[in-house]
């Protein structure tokens, strides 16, 4: 799950508010929730979306899309890193992450 932290790396509402989704979203499902730093995301997003000339309406409707895919990006990137950077047997199943955050 994202998390809005602020520039300088501090936690404000939103922050707050994420984190307590993310409490709720692993009550209710039994499953762990990891949060991803977000900073930067929206940025790259409107990066990607000048790349492709997506201008007007069609861009105000898919920046969040796309920046959502760009933290989905970062959260698989950094768990094949641990991954990879965890001794023991290649492929071998890794413990879930305490912090689960990326920054």
């Amino acid at each position: 799950m994202g998390l809005p932290r602020n520039m300088d790396g501090t936690e404000g509402d939103s922050a707050k508010f994420a984190r307590e989704m993310g409490e709720k979203l692993e009550e209710r499902t039994g499953l762990p929730v990891d949060f991803v730093d977000e900073r930067g995301t929206t940025i790259t997003a409107h990066g990607y979306l000048n790349q492709t000339n997506t201008r007007g309406r069609k861009r105000k409707a898919l920046v969040d899309a796309v920046a959502a895919t760009v933290i989905l990006e970062d959260y698989l990137r950094g768990r094949r890193n641990q991954r990879e950077a965890e001794p023991g047997p290649k492929g071998a199943e890794s413990a879930h992450s305490e912090t689960g955050e990326s920054t």
